[in-house]
């Protein structure tokens, strides 16, 4: 089932998409612990199907040759782990470049203090 939602958001061949595959591996990673008896501590378990899609999707428009989608992605990024605190992204994340994790970071942290910054000169 979910498998043929990402289809329907991620079509194309999928290896010529990189984020397909990242899909892929996130499915293969999903089938392991929901086999297992550790699905509930799993960083995604209480995820819904309609926010890990939106999490694919998000990593999709940061891999965007465009800069604006990207850095919009990035944004949306931030305000999706500011409202989820709990969730660790390392699942979506483990099977990319180091430097595209250095890259999701770094730019997690930038947006973070830019949005410190404008919530210490509102207040």
């Amino acid at each position: 089932r979910l498998q043929t939602c990402l289809d329907s958001v991620f079509p194309g061949d999928q290896d010529k998409e990189p984020v397909c595959g990242y899909a892929q591996q996130f499915l293969a990673a999903q089938k392991q612990s929901s086999s297992s008896q550790t699905h509930r501590d799993s960083p995604s378990a209480g995820l819904a199907v309609k926010d890990k899609q939106k999490l694919l999707e998000i990593f999709k428009n940061v891999r965007s040759k465009d800069p604006k989608v990207t850095n919009e992605a990035l944004m949306e990024l931030y305000r999706f782990q500011v409202q989820n605190p709990s969730i660790n992204f390392d699942p979506f994340l483990e099977r990319t470049s180091k430097t595209f994790r250095d890259f999701i970071t770094s730019s997690l942290t930038s947006i973070r203090k830019q949005e410190e910054s404008k919530a210490n000169t509102t207040e």
